[in-house]
């Protein structure tokens, strides 16, 4: 336990509030899972709100591949695949949807290859067709 009452595990979808919220849902976030029209709409769709970001670590010179926000992306579409590409290689979306966008920028600095992870089109259709 992190502190009394307190989960040691906090999972986060989309654009999931926690400012504001603290007292309900605590602060820290273990998991993020995302697709790339939510990292990148949220921000925008839920400013009024006091959404800025995609949850990133406060701490980050204690960050390890062992340590810090576990980023989980669920592929949608093409342009999920596409924003991957971006993302893995460091360079801005070459095409579709996000052409143009850099997709590091919207994890806050903290993109590390090693707490990414990418849900599996075949588990994403038999999560969908249970």
């Amino acid at each position: 336990m992190l502190a009394h009452g307190t989960p040691e595990a906090a999972d986060r979808v989309n654009g999931a509030m926690t400012t504001g919220f603290e007292a309900d849902v605590g602060h820290r976030t273990s998991v993020y899972v995302h697709s790339a029209h939510s990292i990148v709409k949220s921000p925008q769709l839920l400013k009024k709100f006091g959404y800025k970001s995609a949850p990133h670590d406060e701490h980050r010179l204690q960050l390890s591949s062992l340590t810090g926000i576990k980023y989980v992306m669920m592929p949608e579409a093409m342009k999920d695949f596409q924003w991957l590409e971006g993302l893995l290689k460091g360079t801005n979306v070459t095409s579709g949807a996000y052409c143009g966008k850099m997709p590091r920028s919207y994890y806050s600095g903290q993109f590390n290859e090693s707490r990414f992870y990418v849900l599996h089109q075949d588990f994403m259709r038999y999560v969908r067709n249970r």
